[in-house]
């Protein structure tokens, strides 16, 4: 039996980062029923440098120890960055200036909405439908829920795949711990800075706070405690002033986040 394969190149930079894109293939592989093979991720968590006597000689943990990856992973190019050169390669624009349909056309009213826009629409060709091995080759940073266009049904059964992506046990059991600390409160992580003066998508230079608190209002719990860093606040109190007003806020102090974490080794 041929096996297809989705070789997709990863946006190596913080792991959250990594998580998301890993996130856009993960969702690829399983609409296209292929084996995704990730590829050029670099490990988030070691700055360059030579080894140390701490580390060396020792695996160094990549993503794949981190989580549980719903579908079928051939993890052997992780963190390669030469791939086989029989693959069809999508040289598409950047995920987060784009939109991917199953359809080659939407013409469902709420598209243009969901575009936000956005000018890249992204499907796949029948030459690339067809590919045993095909290749994602662009940067591949964005979040899943707003990159995939899809019926309803379709989106249901990726979003029971997405819930299936999550931290190994070992690291469940860690944040179940710091939660029980903290106790219960929201959390909300804003990056204003260069995401606005840059533009990296259409809308980021004028968005208002406003708009913000209305979004998160519309999902969050208002009744349960915004927690918020003092260092955070003083940064952007004018921008954040219309979602403390929405939201209950407490303060959290900074030195509860300044530890180095470890590595639970998942092979233990």
């Amino acid at each position: 039996m041929t096996v297809r394969r989705l070789f997709f190149k990863g946006y190596s930079a913080g792991l959250s980062n990594c998580i998301l894109s890993l996130e856009i293939g993960v969702g690829l592989a399983h609409l296209t029923d292929r084996v995704l093979v990730p590829y050029g991720f670099d490990l988030p968590w070691c700055p360059d440098g030579p080894p140390t006597r701490e580390n060396s000689g020792r695996r160094q943990a990549t993503l794949l120890d981190l989580l549980e990856i719903p579908g079928p992973v051939d993890g052997s190019y992780l963190s390669e960055v030469d791939i086989p050169s029989d693959v069809v390669r999508c040289n598409w624009p950047p995920v987060y200036e784009s939109v991917f349909s199953l359809e080659s056309t939407p013409s469902a009213a709420d598209f243009f909405d969901f575009c936000n826009g956005r000018a890249h629409v992204l499907a796949f060709s029948p030459a690339e439908r067809r590919a045993i091995n095909l290749c994602i080759a662009s940067e591949t940073l964005g979040l899943y829920s707003y990159f995939f266009y899809l019926e309803p049904d379709v989106q249901i059964d990726l979003l029971r795949i997405m819930r299936a992506l999550r931290p190994k046990r070992e690291y469940r059991a860690l944040a179940r711990g710091v939660v029980k600390r903290l106790g219960t409160f929201n959390a909300v992580h804003l990056r204003r800075g260069d995401f606005a003066a840059n533009s990296f998508t259409p809308r980021s230079g004028v968005v208002e706070g406003g708009e913000i608190a209305h979004n998160l209002a519309s999902r969050l719990d208002t009744e349960v405690p915004f927690g918020r860093l003092h260092r955070w606040m003083s940064r952007g109190r004018l921008f954040l002033f219309a979602l403390v007003g929405h939201i209950r806020s407490c303060a959290l102090p900074g030195r509860l986040f300044a530890y180095r974490p470890r590595i639970v080794r998942a092979d233990r």
